[in-house]
């Protein structure tokens, strides 16, 4: 969920997760929790901590909770307490232990304190039940075998009876393992036959077992019997001793001079039988490990072969990595070169785009503003902001109705627009819109320039006026104005008498429209005027049709590049003042003859 410039997990979740700091190894533990993820906390403690810690976490889980630790963590000695359930990925299960020690977390974990001694006295009820209580202990001290009771890996969890006859702690660290603790004679029968139970399940009775018992030799009979769903987690193995009558004496008492005793060789014998019994099932034992090792060596083998194919592929997938590694150091020098030259470009663009006085808006195909030069804040009102605004939601300095709608025709029609338009501040502008390419020849967009023509604007206005006065006064004089290229073929002609407007005259000769005679004089002064470069004046009689016109010829060269080019001529019909001039000379004539 976003919020201004951050994110926020939603509230439906947070509700569910509860977040505190909390002290694994000082504070108490949450209790009845399904599962416990510690990962890569472990490796930072020392062993004594650790151990603490597993302690801690067995009893703050649920009996079937889950322990998650990180890959470089293990149980260590705490397997005792917790199952496998997957090794690589470091999951281990609760174990129920009946007799494990509650880690040591302060009060909260404490063992309850002593209930007050109540003054009433006890029931006779209660003291039936005590009654029972010592009456079955006194016929389990008398009359039952003693009794151990271990779990599979063979320590001892439970002790019933004189068990000291058989059992005695080793010197040292404290280990409860049932073979460590037996007596002389009592090792060997005593781990071949715990080793024949675990295998076949079924209750075994070695009769016979001699054990030595503070100097002197007991008969025992040994008995071990699988116990099954005691726990639910684990199975159990209860081992009898029961003894024997037949007491033998001391080794002291039978040490006589030149006496043999054939009891001692008997428990020889029955020692070597035992002895041969063990190595036979140690045989057989070490037969089945072979054989599992031999499959473990072939599956290694085979493991070998395919990491050596695997190391194979990676050393080659090693060259192809460092070929594509020169490639792409090669494409990247190149992006970068290109990268340098974009933004040399970029640059140039900018300068080039603040430094002119053309006003250029660029509009995405949504007539979004994209880009705009600071000239363009002149035509429309324009600030940084603007940018991905809409154009149609920013004011215009312009006295022009039509400007978005003829954004959208360009756009539809994708062709250039061009026309004069005129701000409010009387500045007069060309603005051109202009479909916007891609690179890939996509149209998406318009680009819209606008270029400052006030100036030309008013001198067009100027020659506009004194193009319309020159043309006036030609037709107020009768003054015709037209121009000859080098073969006296008419370009341009303005004014032009009605008696010669046969047609248009541009690209035509005096051919056709003149006499013969007058022709051949009009051509003769305007190609004198081209050879010699010199103005030629004239007073002209020119036949049209059966009348015979007058004009003031002035013949004129045209230059280019410093070059005679063509001809200039101005004619203006004089008939009228020729004639008059005719009428004055014949009345002076007329008075000097009377």
């Amino acid at each position: 969920m976003e919020e201004t410039s951050t994110y926020q997990i939603k509230k439906e979740i947070r509700d569910q997760v509860i977040f505190a700091v909390h002290n694994v190894i000082k504070d108490p533990p949450f209790s009845k929790q399904d599962m416990i993820s510690c990962r890569n906390l472990l490796i930072y403690l020392n062993a004594e901590t650790q151990g603490k810690i597993f302690s801690i976490f067995h009893y703050a889980l649920n009996p079937s909770g889950i322990l998650f630790l990180g890959n470089s963590e293990s149980l260590g000695s705490w397997t005792d307490i917790y199952d496998v359930l997957d090794r690589k990925n470091r999951i281990y299960k609760r174990r129920n232990v009946q007799n494990h020690r509650k880690p040591t977390i302060g009060h909260h974990l404490r063992d309850p304190l002593p209930q007050k001694i109540s003054l009433i006295p006890p029931s006779k009820k209660s003291d039936q039940d005590n009654l029972a209580m010592i009456t079955e202990r006194l016929l389990l001290s008398n009359y039952a075998p003693a009794c151990v009771i271990v779990n599979q890996r063979g320590d001892a969890v439970y002790f019933s009876g004189n068990t000291g006859k058989y059992l005695q702690p080793s010197p040292g660290e404290a280990r409860f393992n049932i073979v460590d603790m037996a007596r002389e004679g009592l090792k060997i029968p005593l781990r071949t036959i715990i080793s024949k139970v675990r295998k076949s399940k079924k209750k075994e009775v070695r009769p016979g077992v001699k054990v030595r018992t503070n100097g002197s030799m007991q008969v025992i009979e040994l008995c071990v019997r699988p116990i099954k769903h005691l726990k639910p987690d684990e199975d159990y193995l209860m081992i009898t001793f029961a003894d024997h009558q037949v007491e033998i004496a001391t080794t002291l008492e039978f040490n006589t001079k030149h006496t043999v005793d054939i009891t001692e060789i008997e428990s020889l014998e029955q020692e070597l039988s035992s002895t041969k019994e063990y190595l036979r099932n140690t045989i057989e034992e070490l037969e089945f490990v072979n054989e599992e090792m031999k499959s473990s060596n072939e599956e290694l083998q085979s493991t070998n072969e395919e990491l050596q194919s695997t190391n194979e592929e990676l050393e080659t997938s090693k060259e192809e990595l460092q070929s594509v590694n020169e490639e792409l150091v090669t494409v990247n020098s190149e992006l970068q070169g290109k990268i340098d030259e974009l933004d040399q470009t970029n640059d140039d663009l900018n300068n080039l785009l603040y430094s002119t006085e053309i006003g250029t808006i660029f509009l995405n195909a949504k007539l979004i503003i994209q880009r705009f030069t600071p000239s363009m804040t002149k035509v429309i009102n324009l600030i940084e902001g603007d940018v991905g605004r809409s154009i149609e939601d920013i004011s215009s300095n312009l006295i022009y109705k039509n400007f978005e709608k003829d954004l959208k025709k360009v756009m539809e029609s994708l062709v250039s627009f061009k026309t004069s338009v005129k701000s409010k501040k009387g500045i007069w502008y060309q603005m051109q819109i202009m479909p916007y390419r891609t690179s890939k020849n996509v149209i998406d967009g318009v680009v819209v320039t606008f270029v400052d023509i006030t100036k030309e604007k008013l001198l067009s206005d100027e020659l506009e006026l004194f193009k319309s006065n020159f043309e006036h006064l030609l037709k107020k004089t009768k003054t015709v104005f037209f121009t000859q290229d080098k073969n006296l073929v008419y370009n341009s002609d303005k004014n032009m008498f009605p008696d010669f407007q046969i047609g248009s005259m541009i690209g035509r000769s005096d051919k056709g429209l003149l006499s013969e005679k007058d022709m051949l004089m009009l051509t003769q002064i305007k190609k004198k005027v081209l050879k010699t470069g010199k103005p030629n004046r004239k007073t002209l009689a020119i036949s049209i049709g059966v009348e015979n016109r007058y004009y003031d010829l002035t013949v004129r060269p045209m230059y280019k590049h410093e070059e005679i080019a063509g001809i200039i001529c101005i004619s203006t019909d004089v008939t009228e003042h020729y004639k008059v001039e005719q009428k004055l000379d014949e009345l002076k004539n007329g008075k000097n003859g009377q």
